[in-house]
């Protein structure tokens, strides 16, 4: 399966673009209405978000610095919402990939590296597990330590499994651990995870916090297509 990303040097906000598409015909329709378009075609979604915020670009990190998390914690433990029902639990609206505005100028600012190390593959099967079995107070405490188990370079989704290409909201899901669910999604939406990832807010804070609730929920599995939704 192919995935089609559309890059826009510039932002027009009458115009709503897809962060992806999975239909070649829709996604050719869209660029012929935009001159200075660019359309590419990925393996995976993630690419071609990737490529719809930034464009033809190497992915870049982010700056980060300590953030007291308390808030974070303290949302994970309340109802993440009156959205739709996920497995029995709340899950916050979000808006879909249709509906999110063009990235701004300031969403695609490339900022310092981030002193936060990516995990490595063993710790990324471990917290997997960890997510699996349902143990909350030790994922809330790795995510807590260290933002990128759950959001990788260029602001995307870690990836807990390579070959279906699961994130946590995934294997929550598909375990039936809807505390953990709830856990996971209030973190992501919460502004304040996303400065503490890059250590600043800025104008792109909540944009960037909008969109990565949109990945986590609506982002395909590469095995079935299957959202955490379903």
């Amino acid at each position: 399966m192919e995935y089609y990303a559309i890059y826009l040097p510039y932002k027009e906000p009458d115009v709503s673009i897809k962060s992806f598409y999975t239909d070649k015909e829709e996604a050719l329709k869209m660029l012929k209405t935009h001159k200075e378009a660019r359309l590419k075609a990925f393996r995976t979604s993630e690419e071609a978000v990737y490529f719809y915020l930034n464009g033809p670009t190497e992915p870049t990190t982010t700056a980060s610095s300590s953030l007291v998390m308390g808030t974070i914690s303290e949302k994970a433990s309340l109802t993440t919402g009156n959205g739709n029902h996920l497995l029995g639990g709340q899950m916050p609206k979000s808006p879909t990939t249709s509906q999110l505005p063009l990235p701004s100028a300031s969403a695609k600012l490339k900022l310092e590296k981030t002193p936060f190390k990516a995990p490595k593959s063993q710790e990324l099967v471990a917290f997997r597990k960890n997510i699996e079995k349902n143990e909350l107070d030790l994922v809330r405490n790795i995510i807590e330590l260290n933002p990128r188990y759950l959001v990788s370079s260029g602001d995307m989704p870690t990836i807990l499994k390579e070959g279906p290409r699961y994130n946590a909201l995934h294997v929550a899901a598909m375990e039936g651990n809807t505390d953990m669910c709830r856990l996971i999604l209030a973190t992501i939406e919460n502004p304040a995870f996303i400065e503490f990832l890059h250590g600043q807010r800025n104008a792109s804070t909540d944009e960037v916090s909008a969109i990565l609730l949109d990945l986590y929920l609506n982002m395909p599995d590469k095995c079935r297509s299957e959202t955490p939704l379903h």
